[in-house]
């Protein structure tokens, strides 16, 4: 026996430890709250708990409890042995019949001791019978113990003061299927009528007893007081441990832990019942938990679980715990587990299947609250596609592995292999789903099919709308594999042993685990005992590319000495029996280095290989003579829990032989190599071999995208090449050194090209191929995984390094544009498909173009072809989306004419509803409310949806909002509710769930937006714009002074991470640090700047800046080109210095987007001015954009071209530019598109109309061509904010697209609308700065008591919104807002409707600490010519000069600058200078600027100078008088041949007055009609390419009565002399006029905007000083209108 018992013991410790890491929560449990005594007619005190024997002395222990909080004693005892009537009398303490009695904390028990439950620890005591002396004996029959207190007889003590027990009431004996007794082996509890379950005890030595507290009445126990059933004790041999008590009538079953078979409910008999563990079963341990993370467990107040004919398997009521009693499930039978909650989420039911016998949890995913739920369909099928009914279907997490089920729910397929269960929306967790099958079809009691997880491909299941269809899935076929164990010896010492089965395919680029089973079985041979022993594990069926091997693990011992392994081929249905015997075995003791570089190996880290280490890893052991896998360690089995260890390294136990090794990360792309040895180990039996495996960090697998496309080339040669470097030193490696290869994968992994040689290539040091032709292996077009490996060979080990990246294989490019991303349920959308091979277009008829709908699952929802094919390259289509919301993707395949093929894949959103969700700024501080603004659309019409819930989520936490009339819902999120710690410290994700009951059934949708934190302020620049390739790239970071700063760095460059820190970092200032970057390459770069605080915090800033040789500039003579017209481009070269660069090679590409087509190029080079031009010619209509390469530089240029014309209509055939609207309307577009022969475009053409609405763009909706009409009709929003929208207008035809632009001019009463300003735009921080805004709607009208929200952006700190301001009778806000404490810089105001925050305008203003002017020498200037400047920097607060610590200045130039930067020392002022450039045409009207810092503070001011030739000169001759809105003739001569272009405006108007272009000559006068239509003072300049700008002043005089301007002391008092404070009243004639008042060293402006008597006046009401001033008469069109002179005088 003691054998036995050592066999469960270790059997016991097997299974903890593997529950422990695959069942609930890491224990298993089989719990219970104990059943409370039967109720006595009068108040127990103490009650008989126990009766056992002493384990030392084998005498009678009898314990009682105290029921009461009042004290008992002197307690007397009569025994009767019920069998053999002996019955030695009464007795107690005082006699020498009882030696000992104890409390239970032990301290001693003696003669009149009180007990109450206050007594020792539980209040009991255990009194010890001298057994030896007397007749006081336990014996295995019945046998009766009263006890009373008081010293009183049983038959008249009170009922409170005696308790009786029958001891041995029960005694159950348990077996396993050979008949040898059980060892330790849990016992499950039932209520013999209901199945309740009254938790467990254990059987230990085979047997388990259960006293009756009271009599034994015909078989039942019964309380002798009350004539009722009464509980039983379940005995502890260990009589000082607590016991379990359970109500009667009782059941049992047992379950052997060593065979997983139980014996079924048996409800034992009084006396003596054996039961017979026999039947196979799986105890299911059950949990719940919450289905969204974070939230409170389900309350389960009642749980059952019934058979597939409803009978209860076991039941639990009142409970109070998140787990159910374990049920204990036949394999392969379908069982529902039944929770409720009457008050919660009512009853929920799930069905599960065990697998095969053995432990299991299932935890169960539940909600109480609001769930976004989808209705999942799909249909299981075998592997030749016939559905398979009766499967049990449950949906788990993506990851979920081993031997629990996480249940999110389950069900059970029909006779059609199709099923249908409710699911969470995946959008509210981290992972996707898993489909796991467990098929019920057994073939004479064994299983079909192998238990299936479909984890699509492992992408994972989406649930995303009201229903979602997944794809077949599909059961595997299995078997099971019966391993008959034998003993090489009579007996062999082996009490258990751990079986694991694995199939390995070599369908996939490295051998893979496809599936693996395991189990524990009890094994004791000789002694009588079975000389064999069998252990069945389910497998799937093996095929031509898999196999399965088998391990048997002796347990005696770990790591194992005794063991066998096997391979076997498995066939469906069908058991496979495989001889094992337990021989004495050899280990392996493996050892892992590790080194940064295999190739340079300089030294090695040990790597600890323990359980956890194989959860990371894979090890396969071969044998080396027959290739079979012996072992296959990783993190889907339990082989190594079982290892022995030896230091660091880990001991394997293998069969004697010969084995290869193979160690890799469990990820083919990981930090780590592989390493395969091909080296024989050999193994002894009964010794150790010690290996040691070593690896290095990752080779870097860099392709060289230079010289490789991104899709291949289906039929031709493609070009791969990479590099490979050194981990350690980064250094490339040749192929001295390694190898590579590439392949292609198919999605789910498996190989689809095997790996082709590369060929090292000394030019670039890579290895490349430029012949892989994917046709040649056989391969469609398609996407593909492609995948390189580096291999580094030594001796006769390989490491390997991977990487994998997507990469469409296809003959021709194909390109789909959409109408749109976004439509609403069974609505269609348009498409254009492109598709063009080497530059022509494509011809493929319509049956051999597909255009596929997949949903996000991968599953194919619809197949359709287009009405028409595609022609010279170009067709179209319309599809039907489906009825379900969700994502989906539009895949089409096409295949031309010469049998070339192409796939294109778009993605398209399916709503119902359009949700968008925005916070009311972008970034916060920490203590900063978020105010978050919902708003829900109908995605049919675009109408409001009002009255629905939408649930906000941040942190874990939700609060439900509803939107309004509007659709709309605000909300405000406080730090000190939703934040960690009551503060933000970072950005949270918001995620809004819109949820709506319909006729239907609930509609939901779900959007995310998030938030940025700042900590702290932080601000960067570079030093300059641009550096040269030769100079240092320099940034500045600027930081609060408030903070202590530990540490600046830059930490990324491009997008990479780099670290310049150290001595890369100067501190100029307080706040201010220098990072000097070095020299980059040639392009823009992009810096990212960290700061770090003393306390830890850190915030960063991102600049950008240029590297150049050159400044290129670059334009077109347009932006949008009709089909057939030649698009011109001018491009400039320059030095940095404003130098013109002659001769230099320019290159000009024109291509085609969409796909990225090259339709024309051409090659240039500069000429003396360093202009070079192209005439490049579009082949098609779309989208186009010219690329410009100068050396290493590029420019980009966009252009769209239409072969279609298209043009926006009244109603009544007219062509206009755009539409008056007002809000609330309904509103019509007209649309009439001709082909370029005139001609309409085809009928049934797509028509689609947008508009750019607060940065984004607004689809208003679509329409097909009539007759080359069309009609978009679309409704404007109630509130939507009057103003002018730009309208574009799209069509598309089966041969060409169109496109043409307007405007939607939205007004009415109902559109409100907002202005913002500021009462300046310069200050010195600390000035009060007045923010305004006024609110109207779109008839003008103001908006009272409406709350605007002020908010202020600067570069490098939070937004912040500064106050919230209520609107007065006029519409108006106004705040003054302190700028004390705030740094300098440029201030962006927001002012924004508290409850339509989309309705919003901006204004702004510039804080200087600052005031920089510059002077430059009065000009004009030559080319070659310095100009000269004095530079003022002043404190903005004081006035007075500071000292500069750094600047630069600008000479703006065509198309690039001239800059350099500034050395500067002492006080401001500053003489400086820059050179205008002598190359190239730099003549005209330049500006120069100057920036100054002076620490962490910046200005800039800037002037204009003219830049004429010193050799050539050009004339300008207006003859006088000129009248406004008559013609007359500019005459124009000079010394070159140019186009100039002649320009007049008045200095106050806001718009030029004339404009036009006209040629200068050098060999006659030429001339050009200009017209002025307004009166006044004009300036005309002539300027001209070469020579520069030539000025004329003019004074145009009026058509009719000239406008007069006089003054006086009133309106109706004239007068021309003042005193210095005095008003002065300005009047005039002219209505809507301004009046400039000027001075000696003062300016005024007064508007003339008051009237009397057909007089418009303004008063200047400032104190003048003496002298004279002009008074000008101005308006919006003209200066100086009239004049007159006042004079002030005291």
């Amino acid at each position: 026996m003691s054998e036995r018992l050592a066999s469960d013991r270790t059997l016991a410790v097997a299974l903890a430890v593997v529950m422990v890491l695959s069942v609930v929560g890491g224990t298993v449990t089989f719990s219970t709250e104990p059943a409370s005594a039967a109720t006595q007619q009068t108040a127990s005190r103490f009650e008989v708990v126990d009766v056992g024997t002493d384990p030392e002395t084998g005498d009678l222990a009898v314990k009682i409890r105290a029921t009461s909080d009042k004290q008992v004693r002197n307690f007397n005892f009569e025994y009767n042995d019920t069998s053999t009537k002996t019955t030695p009398g009464t007795t107690d303490l005082s006699t020498s019949d009882i030696h000992t009695a104890v409390y239970d904390d032990g301290t001693a028990f003696t003669p009149g001791d009180p007990v109450s439950k206050d007594s020792g620890n539980n209040g009991e005591v255990i009194f010890y019978f001298d057994s030896g002396s007397t007749d006081y004996d336990f014996v295995s029959n019945a046998f009766r113990v009263n006890v009373t207190a008081y010293d009183g007889t049983y038959a008249t003590a009170d009922t409170g003061n005696r308790s009786m027990l029958t001891a041995n009431h029960y005694r159950i004996d348990a077996v396993d299927h050979t008949g040898s007794p059980l060892g330790a082996a849990p016992m499950l509890l039932y209520d013999a009528n209901t199945n309740e379950s009254h938790g467990f005890s254990f059987i230990q030595s085979g047997s388990k007893t259960f006293h009756c507290r009271g009599v034994d009445d015909g078989g039942t126990c019964t309380n002798p007081d009350t004539g009722t059933a009464s509980n039983l004790v379940a005995h502890n041999p260990d009589i000082t441990m607590q016991n379990d008590v359970v109500p009667a009538p009782l059941s049992v079953e047992a379950f052997s832990l060593a065979e997983s078979n139980a014996t079924g409910k048996v409800t034992p008999s009084a006396g003596s019942t054996t039961i017979t563990a026999d039947t196979p079963r799986a105890p299911v341990f059950p949990t719940w938990t919450s289905l969204l993370s974070g939230n409170d467990d389900p309350n389960v107040e009642n749980f059952t679980v019934y058979d597939e004919n409803g009978n209860v398997v076991v039941r639990k009521t009142g409970m109070q715990y998140p787990e159910g009693p374990p049920a204990l499930l036949a394999p392969n039978e379908r069982y529902t587990f039944s929770l409720e909650n009457g008050s919660s989420f009512g009853v929920e039911n799930r069905t599960l299947a065990a697998p095969t016998k053995g432990p299991m949890g299932a935890q169960f995913r539940m909600e109480s609250g609001p769930v976004d739920t989808s209705t999942v369909a799909g249909q299981v099928v075998d592997e030749n596609g016939n559905p398979v009914s009766d499967a049990v279907v449950v949906a788990q997490p993506e990851r979920s592995s081993g031997s629990r089920m996480d249940v999110y729910n389950s069900t059970t397929t029909d006779g059609n292999g199709l099923f249908a269960m409710t699911l969470p929306a995946t959008s509210q967790f981290s992972d996707e789903l898993s489909i796991r099958v467990v098929g019920t079809d057994t073939s004479g009691g064994t299983p079909v099919y192998y238990p299936t997880t479909d984890a699509n491909g492992g992408q994972g299941y989406v649930v995303q709308s009201d229903k979602t269809v997944l794809p077949p899935i599909e059961l595997r076929k299995g078997g099971r594999v019966a391993v008959d164990i034998t003993s090489p010896t009579p007996s062999l010492s082996v009490p258990g042993v751990f079986t694991s089965l694995s199939q390995t395919s070599t369908a996939y680029p490295q051998l893979t685990r496809t599936a693996n089973s395991q189990a524990f079985t009890e094994l004791a041979f000789g002694n009588q005992k079975p000389s064999s022993a069998s252990v069945a594990l389910l497998s799937p069926a093996t095929g031509s590319e898999t196999d399965v091997t088998y391990n048997v693990w002796g347990l005696k011992s770990i790591p194992a000495n005794n063991l066998c392994v096997g391979n076997v081929e498995v066939t469906q249905g069908a058991d496979t029996t495989a001889s094992c015997s337990l021989e004495t075995g050899g280990k392996i003791n493996l050892n892992v280095e590790q080194y940064d570089s295999v190739v340079q190996k300089q030294s090695a880290e040990p790597q600890t290989v323990d359980t956890g280490f194989f959860f990371r890893n894979e090890l396969v052991v071969r044998n080396a003579t027959t290739g079979n896998v012996t072992t296959f360690l990783g993190p889907d089995g339990l082989q190594q829990i079982f290892l022995g260890s030896s230091g660091n390294g880990a001991t394997i136990p293998v069969p004697a032989g010969d084995y290869e090794l193979e160690l890799r990360p469990v990820a083919d792309v990981a930090r780590v190599t592989t390493v395969n040895d091909t080296a024989k180990v050999t193994v002894s039996a009964g010794s150790t071999t010690d290996v040691t495996l070593d690896r290095g960090r990752a080779f870097e697998i860099r392709p060289v995208f230079s010289r490789m496309d991104r899709s291949l080339d289906r039929g031709g040669d493609n070009t791969i090449a990479v590099q490979v470097l050194d981990p350690l030193t980064g250094q490339s490696l040749d192929d001295s050194n390694v190898s590579a290869t590439v392949g292609l994968r198919y999605g789910n992994g498996t190989t689809a090209v095997e790996p082709v040689e590369l060929t090292y290539n000394s030019t670039d040091g890579s290895f490349d191929t430029e012949t892989f032709t994917p046709t040649d292996y056989g391969i469609d077009a398609g996407t593909y995984e492609i995948a390189v490996t580096a291999s580094n060979q030594s001796g006769t080990r390989t490491y390997n390094s991977t990487i994998e990246t997507p990469i469409q294989v296809t003959d021709f490019q194909t390109y789909v544009d959409l109408d749109s991303q976004s439509v609403a349920p069974g609505g269609s959308v348009r498409g254009l498909l492109k598709a063009y091979k080497d530059g022509t277009g494509v011809d493929a008829p319509a049956n051999n173009v597909t255009i596929e709908i997949y949903d996000r699952n991968r599953k194919l929802v619809s197949s359709t072809t287009p009405d028409s094919g595609i022609s010279s390259g170009e067709g179209t289509f319309v599809l039907s989306m489906p009825d379900s919301a969700g994502e989906y993707l539009i895949v089409t395949r096409i295949t031309s004419n010469a049998g070339d093929q192409s796939v294109a894949r778009r993605a398209v959103r399916v709503s119902a509803v359009d949700l968008s969700v925005e916070t009311d700024r972008r970034t916060y501080a920490p203590d900063d409310p978020v105010r978050v603004t919902v708003e829900a659309t109908n995605a049919n019409d675009g109408s409001a949806i009002s009255d629905a819930t939408v649930a906000l989520r941040i942190n874990g936490q939700e609060k439900p909002i509803t939107t309004d009339s509007n659709g709309r819902a605000s909300t405000t999120l406080k730090p000190g509710e939703f934040a960690d710690n009551k503060t933000w410290s970072r950005g949270y994700p918001i995620t809004a769930v819109f949820a709506q009951e319909t006729d239907s059934g609930v509609v939901r949708k779900t959007v995310r937006t998030g938030f940025g934190v700042r900590l702290f302020d932080v601000r960067s620049r570079p030093t300059s714009r641009t550096f040269g390739p030769a100079e240092s790239a320099k940034i500045d970071v600027r930081v609060s002074t408030s903070k202590t700063i530990s540490s600046v760095a830059v930490t990324e460059l491009d997008g990479e991470a780099v670290t310049f820190d150290g001595s890369d970092v100067t501190k100029v200032a307080s706040g201010l640090y220098r990072v000097d970057l070095g020299q980059q390459p040639a392009g823009r770069h992009v810096a990212t700047a960290t700061v770090t605080t003393a306390s830890g915090d850190e915030e960063t800033a991102t600049t950008g800046f240029a590297v150049k040789s050159y400044d290129v500039a670059a334009s077109l003579n347009k932006r949008t080109f009709d089909s057939g017209e030649t698009v011109e481009v001018t491009v400039g070269v320059r030095k940095t210095d404003g130098t013109a660069v002659s001769s230099k090679s320019v290159t000009a590409i024109l291509n085609e987007t969409g796909p990225t087509r090259q339709v024309d190029s051409a090659t240039t080079t500069t000429d003396a001015d360093g202009t070079a031009s192209f005439s490049l010619s579009p082949s098609s209509g779309g989208g186009h954009y010219v690329k410009i390469t100068v050396g290493n530089q590029e420019r980009y240029l966009g252009l769209l071209v239409n072969d279609v014309s298209v043009r926006l209509e009244d109603g009544s055939g007219n062509e206009v530019n755009g539409y008056d609207v007002d809000a609330g309307t309904t509103e019509t577009i007209h649309v009439n598109a001709t082909k370029s022969d005139d001609t309409a475009v085809a009928d049934g053409s797509n028509v689609t109309a947008g508009v750019v609405a607060f940065g984004e763009r607004t689809k208003l909706g679509n329409a097909t061509t009539s007759g080359g009409t069309a009609s978009v009709q679309f409704t404007v929003p109630d509130d939507i904010p009057a103003r002018e929208y730009p309208l574009g207008v799209f069509v598309t035809t089966p041969n060409g697209q169109g496109f043409v632009t307007g405007t939607l001019n939205v007004s009415g009463a109902n559109a409100k609308q907002i202005e913002a300003s500021t009462n300046g735009t310069d200050f010195t921080p600390g000035d009060t700065v007045e923010l305004s805004a006024t609110v109207t709607t779109g008839d003008g009208s103001p908006v009272a008591n409406e709350d605007v929200d002020f908010t202020l952006r600067t570069e490098g700190a939070p937004d912040r919104t500064v106050k919230t301001v209520t609107t007065n009778a006029d519409g108006v806000a106004t705040y003054d807002y302190d700028t004390t404490g705030d740094s300098s810089g440029a201030y962006a105001l927001r002012a924004s409707l508290n409850e339509t925050a989309s309705i919003k305008a901006y204004s702004g203003y510039r804080l200087r600490s600052l005031d920089v002017d510059i002077e430059a020498a009065d000009g004009p200037y030559n080319p070659g010519d310095s100009v000269s400047l004095t530079v003022y920097a002043n404190d903005s607060a004081t006035g007075n000069p500071v000292t500069a610590t750094g600047g630069s200045i600008r000479l703006s130039l065509p198309g690039s600058n001239a800059e350099k930067s500034l050395s500067l020392s002492g006080q401001s002022p500053y003489d400086m200078s820059i050179t205008v450039p002598s190359a190239g045409d730099v003549t005209g009207t330049r500006s120069v600027s100057v920036t100054i810092d002076k620490d962490a503070a910046t200005d800039s001011d800037s002037t204009l100078v003219d830049v004429e030739s010193a050799s050539a000169s050009a004339n300008l001759s207006i003859p006088r008088p000129v009248t406004a809105g008559q013609s007359t003739t500019v005459t124009v001569n000079g010394t070159v041949d140019e186009t100039a272009v002649l320009t007049a405006y008045s200095p106050a108007a806001d718009s030029v007055a004339f404009n036009d272009s006209v040629t200068v000559s050098s060999s006659s006068d030429t001339t050009k009609s200009m017209t002025i239509n307004s009166s006044g003072t004009h300036l005309v300049k002539l300027s001209v390419p070469g020579v520069g700008t030539v000025r004329k002043v003019l004074d145009v005089e009026p058509a009719g009565s000239d406008p007069s301007v006089w003054t006086g002391t009133g309106v109706d008092a004239n007068a021309t002399t003042f005193a210095s404070d005095e008003d002065i009243f300005i009047k005039t004639d002219r209505a809507d006029a301004t009046a400039t008042v000027v001075g000696e060293n003062e300016t005024f402006t007064v508007m003339l905007d008051s009237t009397k008597d057909g007089t418009h006046y303004g008063t200047l009401n400032q104190s003048l000083s003496d002298g004279y001033y002009l008074v000008r008469l101005d308006d919006d069109d003209a200066t100086n209108l009239d004049s007159t002179v006042v004079e002030v005088s005291d």
